[in-house]
């Protein structure tokens, strides 16, 4: 039994099946997994997540070699039909279009029971692995239910639920049908702290819970149950771990993807961009955003290129499989419209390679993070770690690292295609000297808090939330 568990949906490594047939395991991909991996090292823990759905999952236990130490890894597997209606259906085609304010298939309702099942599944694998009086920190959307129902199992445990992604405000999450929605907020109190990346996060957590009737402290920035319970509320930002990312940046393959990202830009001013493909990270705007500075700029027409990196994780949801194919149609017109004499605008990749991401953002010139909403985006702070450029940062207002980044940044509202556009214009145009000034303060506010670090801050919170 461990002192400390963690769990998440997916866990640290991910099987993927080679070109001769035999499967192969590596880091999970997505900011959660990666955030959490950097932050678990050196904590002797036991991480809980779920099996592998393709390749044969089994429940089982090994130890993990992560940065500065192991931990425990424990697979759970879930029946497929119940992973699938609870990730695929309620988990991303739900929760996670509500809380970034989309419009959600209002069929996922009748998916529900597989969502409460696989939580109950989480929960009962905590209250087995949790020490007496041992901490549990659980991860994001997918898993809300499991404070309430592990502390039916374990009221000894100190337990947290950290939200990675936005929280939906108050009139947002009035669209969920109301048992959902009083389900989802119960749960959650069932922890001693509930956690955001921001403020602003925290605070629509505070209205939902206000709407539904709960008594809230907003000096304590607390929810009071009628138990005599307080739940504390609290913003733990986190930021990219400098030294771990640094370390990455050598050898053979970084050496060769760097070629591929120079030889890609040919010498010309590059413009970088490094999202998953799914409706939130606002990629087509982005693109129409490009295609209306090189209308505008003809001059700028065969000496920049964009270069999107766009993975889509989420591939089994209908939503997120539309959306690759309009990033697809908008890179095309923009090529077909501008494009030629040797010179193609937008290079779309759509592979699954962190290394050429980083390869990317360290020879950027431009970075766009324009997201609907994003719970903190990481993409930002690596990329201005790694900048080899002093590249320019062009943020979304809407992201949670907008909080702590907006001086260094060139900040912008996501729906607005002219602001970007006059945005990218700019930064082109912008003089070596302010790029320095800026690059600077986003590497300083980059590096703050990194993952092993908010994960001590939360742990310190959950134990004065849990000893109070």
């Amino acid at each position: 039994m461990a002192r400390c568990v963690i769990v998440s949906n997916r866990g640290p490594v991910v099987q993927r099946r080679e070109p001769s047939g035999a499967i192969a395991e590596g880091p999970s991909p997505g900011g959660l997994a990666t955030m959490l991996i950097g932050a678990a090292g050196g904590l002797d823990a036991t991480w809980v997540a779920a099996a592998d759905l393709d390749h044969g999952a089994r429940d089982r236990q090994l130890r993990l070699a992560l940065p500065g130490g192991e931990v425990t890894l424990r697979s759970l597997p879930i029946d497929r039909d119940d992973y699938l209606d609870y990730y695929d259906r309620v988990s991303n085609g739900m929760l996670w279009f509500l809380h970034h304010h989309l419009p959600f298939d209002p069929t996922h309702e009748g998916r529900w029971p597989a969502y409460r099942r696989v939580n109950e599944r989480f929960a009962a694998a905590c209250a087995d692995e949790a020490a007496p009086g041992g901490e549990v920190l659980i991860q994001d959307y997918q898993l809300s239910l499991v404070p309430r129902l592990l502390r039916g199992r374990r009221p000894d445990l100190a337990i947290a639920h950290c939200t990675s992604c936005p929280w939906a405000e108050p009139a947002s999450f009035g669209m969920l049908p109301a048992g959902i929605a009083a389900a989802l907020i119960d749960g959650m109190l069932g922890a001693d702290l509930v956690a955001f990346m921001v403020e602003r996060w925290a605070e629509s957590f505070l209205g939902c819970c206000q709407n539904l009737g709960f008594d809230i402290d907003r000096r304590d920035r607390g929810v009071r149950l009628a138990s005599g319970r307080t739940v504390r509320v609290r913003a733990v930002p986190v930021g990219s771990d400098a030294d771990g990312l640094l370390a990455q940046l050598s050898g053979p393959r970084w050496e060769e993807e760097l070629r591929h990202m120079g030889g890609l830009a040919a010498g010309r001013r590059l413009l970088v961009r490094v999202d998953r493909a799914e409706p939130s990270k606002n990629i087509v705007r982005g693109l129409h955003a490009y295609g209306r500075l090189l209308e505008r700029g003809p001059t700028l027409r065969g000496t920049v290129v964009h270069y999107v990196l766009a993975h889509s994780p989420r591939a089994r949801v209908p939503e997120c499989r539309a959306y690759v194919e309009e990033v697809e149609r908008a890179a095309r017109e923009v090529n077909a419209r501008f494009g030629g004499d040797g010179w193609q605008p937008v290079e779309l990749d759509t592979a699954e390679n962190r290394l050429r991401a980083l390869a990317a953002m360290a020879l950027a010139d431009v970075l766009v993070v324009n997201p609907l909403r994003d719970g903190m985006n990481l993409v930002c702070k690596e990329g201005s770690i790694v900048s080899s450029r002093d590249a320019v940062l062009i943020l979304s207002r809407e992201a949670g690292a907008a909080d702590t980044m907006a001086e260094g940044a060139l900040m912008v509202s996501p729906g607005d295609v002219g602001e970007l556009a006059d945005s990218l214009a700019r930064a082109l145009a912008m003089p070596a000297i302010e790029r320095r000034r800026r690059a600077a303060l986003l590497r300083a506010s980059a590096a703050e808090s990194p993952p092993r670090r908010w994960l001590g801050e939360v742990r310190r919170h959950l134990a004065e939330a849990a000893g109070s």
